[in-house]
């Protein structure tokens, strides 16, 4: 009797060792499908010229990364499509394509992305990374000189 109880108790241990390992795998493929439905949706936003929302997927940040903006979002917004409108109407900048891929580095995950980008008649190929705070990106890094322009940093952003 005491054998069949040990031998219950650990079917039972198994079976749920096995379900919390099935929604630990199950959760972290619903948490990267998300992450990569963000990336594209912020380039796609970009690319359709649709500055609005792709604000919304982005990081609102001053000074560092780790210090978020004091603006309101109302504010943040606006003068994000405002830069953004700007610099596409006085110097023709669009973004015209953009393909990523996800690694890990140093225990984060990072969207390594190639965007071209179409300034008057001339397209370049940049490079640059896409890091996450919680649903939120910020770009790091990149060889785009008007990166500034369409990244969430707000304080000091045109230096």
């Amino acid at each position: 009797m005491e054998n069949r109880l040990k031998k219950t108790s650990l079917r039972k241990g198994i079976i749920i060792i096995f379900f919390l390992l099935t929604i630990g795998i199950v959760s972290h493929i619903v948490y990267v499908k998300d992450q990569i439905m963000i990336v594209r949706q912020y380039y796609d936003s970009l690319i359709n010229k649709d500055y609005e929302k792709a604000f919304d997927y982005l990081f609102l940040w001053d000074d560092y990364i780790n210090n978020p903006t004091k603006l309101s979002e109302k504010e943040a917004r606006e003068i994000y499509v405002s830069r953004l409108n700007s610099i596409s109407q006085d110097i023709g900048y669009q973004v015209i394509s953009a393909k990523f891929d996800r690694y890990r580095e140093d225990g984060f995950t990072y969207y390594n992305t190639v965007v071209q980008i179409k300034i008057g008649d001339e397209i370049n190929e940049i490079t640059e990374h896409v890091r996450f705070i919680g649903r939120r990106i910020y770009i790091e890094g990149g060889q785009d000189k008007y990166v500034f322009y369409r990244q969430g940093k707000f304080k000091d952003w045109d230096i």
